[in-house]
């Protein structure tokens, strides 16, 4: 009897709770990674795992790093400290450079499951959805390269940004008020503020909530309420960040005015080489960092990724690559309306993360191309996949969930 008590109790406890058993082991998956591979760590040249996180997390509070010749500019550093904390204290406790790095990776990872689980259940009530939107939005190839390099601005971005869309929708529709709104804009500044890194970045999650805002004033025809919340959620962030925002905008100016606009300073070329494999199907697929097309010219091996020819010559990959993306857009077809309101927001992210996404990659790169040569400081987005491909990952998330 005590047995088949334990089972049943056990049996009911999984049924009730596995969403959030599920959720918790996606969150851990960081440690699987490390498993057969000893002691060893990622990192590399462009790799933001620092081994000494004191000392790098120290650097983050100067304005100059003296650190090669004469030193340079280090206007952004302060963007990273909370992105390093999250290093320096498992350090200052003594454990492992790996372990150290695993619990990093396991917070990034964590924040990016909750706050995307959390922001679901605005349009999503059923737990296996919500739990299917936080698995593609969690796990989708575009995640890959930022696993890979541990990339600061990356994993805030999409750390970010369900989170900042989770307390628009609730103060929007007035399910919280600005006092707990406020508590959790703090949050969500902290873990934004690795964005300013690349401040395009940053840049990027506040397109995204303009979008939302812009979409919910024609849904709801009803300007004053979607734009109130999203001026009050804005400032309050500024205001917040101003320890990094500051710095990074007198950097920008002060390049200006000295002649050195960004333009100027090799990032076009940049635009340029990024841009050549960022196709509209490799894009709407994931596929658009340039380390995927890097290959030895006489063994015709991958240069960085050995997993890439999967998705090249293997069927298997082929299809599942083009799963996704087909579902999202199936969606936009057979429409559920109970939650009309959010297709558009979906279906403008999803234009604009392919749009942007390709860069200066024709037929659409002409428009993007003049926009770097014209309008003032938007040569900022010189890395055009990386930067827009979170509007793609959350878009396709939303609608095929």
């Amino acid at each position: 009897m005590t047995t088949y008590f334990n089972k049943q109790s056990l049996a009911n406890f999984v049924g009730k709770y596995w969403h959030i058993l599920f959720l918790i082991c996606l969150s851990l998956l960081p440690v699987v990674w490390f498993l057969g591979k000893g002691e060893a760590i990622i990192n590399g040249v462009d790799t933001n795992f620092p081994l000494d996180p004191k000392m790098f997390f120290l650097r983050r509070f100067y304005m100059w790093n003296n650190l090669g010749n004469s030193g340079h500019d280090f206007s952004f550093a302060p963007a990273g400290i909370f992105f390093h904390l999250i290093q320096l204290i498992p350090y200052l406790l003594g454990l492992s450079l790996q372990n150290v790095e695993k619990i990093s990776l396991i917070f990034w990872f964590g924040v990016i499951v909750l706050n995307s689980y959390l922001f679901s259940g605005n349009f999503l009530k059923q737990k296996l959805y919500r739990v299917l939107f936080v698995t593609l939005y969690a796990l989708n190839i575009y995640m890959f390269n930022s696993w890979e390099n541990i990339k600061v601005a990356n994993l805030s971005l999409v750390a970010g940004i369900p989170l900042l869309l989770h307390i628009f929708v609730r103060l929007k529709n007035d399910l919280i008020g600005k006092s707990r709104a406020f508590g959790e804009i703090i949050f969500v500044s902290f873990i934004l503020a690795g964005s300013g890194i690349n401040p395009a970045y940053f840049i990027t999650a506040i397109i995204i909530l303009f979008v939302f805002t812009l979409s919910f004033c024609l849904l709801d025809k009803n300007i004053k309420k979607p734009s109130k919340t999203f001026l009050f959620i804005v400032m309050i962030i500024l205001i917040l960040s101003a320890y990094w925002v500051i710095p990074t905008i007198s950097f920008i100016l002060r390049n200006v005015t000295q002649g050195e606009s960004i333009s100027s300073i090799g990032f076009n070329n940049w635009l340029n080489s990024l841009s050549e494999n960022t196709s509209i199907v490799n894009v709407l697929r994931g596929q658009g960092a340039w380390d995927w097309y890097a290959f030895d010219s006489l063994t015709k091996a991958p240069l960085f990724l050995p997993y890439t020819p999967n998705y090249f010559y293997r069927i298997t990959f082929i299809l599942f690559s083009f799963m996704v993306p087909s579902i999202a857009l199936l969606a936009l077809i057979f429409r559920n309306i109970d939650k009309n309101k959010y297709y558009l927001p979906f279906s403008i992210l999803l234009v604009l993360g392919i749009f942007l996404g390709s860069g200066t990659h024709e037929p659409i790169g002409s428009f993007f191309r003049w926009l770097t040569n014209h309008l003032p400081y938007f040569s900022l987005f010189r890395s055009p996949w990386y930067i827009f491909t979170p509007m793609l990952t959350l878009s396709l998330a939303g609608l095929t969930a």
